[in-house]
């Protein structure tokens, strides 16, 4: 009798468990994963506009913003935010490859 309480204590236990890791994932990892998504594909158009304006009379902010919108991504302050911020690791790591082509 004992042993069967402690079996369907246990399986509680488990069930309720799994069920506050699933709100987990859902409140914390589902968001933090759609976020790193939307940021790469800020910098890969940000990558693509420095390209693009090699050859092409361009606005760069301009570009980046028209190319989010036809692919359905509102600019919004976080966007504009993490356009920046892609700009910035762009000129950061631009910089980095100038200073170590200068050394060699």
């Amino acid at each position: 009798m004992t042993e069967e309480i402690i079996k369907i204590l246990l399986d509680h236990v488990i069930e309720i468990a799994f069920a506050i890791m699933g709100m987990f994932v859902t409140a914390y990892v589902v968001p933090w994963l759609k976020e790193k998504k939307l940021y790469d594909t800020v910098k890969i158009a940000v990558q693509a506009a420095e390209k693009w304006a090699q050859s092409h009379d361009i606005d760069k902010r301009e570009w980046v913003e028209e190319q989010l919108t036809a692919r359905g991504i509102t600019v919004t302050p976080l966007i504009s935010g993490m356009i920046e911020s892609a700009v910035t690791e762009l000129d950061a790591a631009f910089s980095k490859g100038k200073k170590t082509a200068n050394t060699k």
